[in-house]
């Protein structure tokens, strides 16, 4: 009884600490590792609070470019309340900040089927 329970335990913990955090801070001109792909900040502006955002999935880290292979990709506008699919998780912008020139994501909708017609929201 008490390895079983000790097993269970041991398994929840190392399981909780693989997963993506659910908010991240992505500062202008900093490559950051977002589930498993490669996010940029390129600008952010004030009125209204918007920002230039680019991403690249199924990028090795050891890739000379963080984009990996072929032409860079453009950049989309996010402004607050807008959400991004980063891979197979939505990230909704929670605060764009032009003061400290950064955009704060939070994982907020996962697809319910590969169809990505149906969202289920993140707890």
């Amino acid at each position: 009884m008490r390895f079983t329970f000790l097993m269970i335990a041991v398994l929840t913990l190392t399981s909780c600490s693989r997963t993506e955090p659910t908010e991240v801070t992505l500062e202008r001109n900093k490559v950051a590792r977002v589930n498993g792909c490669n996010a940029l900040v390129t600008q952010v502006y004030i009125k209204p609070d918007a920002a230039w955002f680019k991403w690249a999935c199924g990028v090795p880290e050891s890739a000379p470019n963080w984009w990996g292979e072929g032409f860079e990709p453009p950049a989309s506008t996010l402004l607050e309340g807008d959400c991004v699919r980063i891979d197979q998780t939505y990230y909704c912008v929670k605060d764009i900040n032009p003061e400290d020139m950064s955009v704060t994501l939070v994982a907020t909708y996962k697809p319910i089927d590969s169809s990505y017609d149906h969202l289920r929201p993140l707890r």
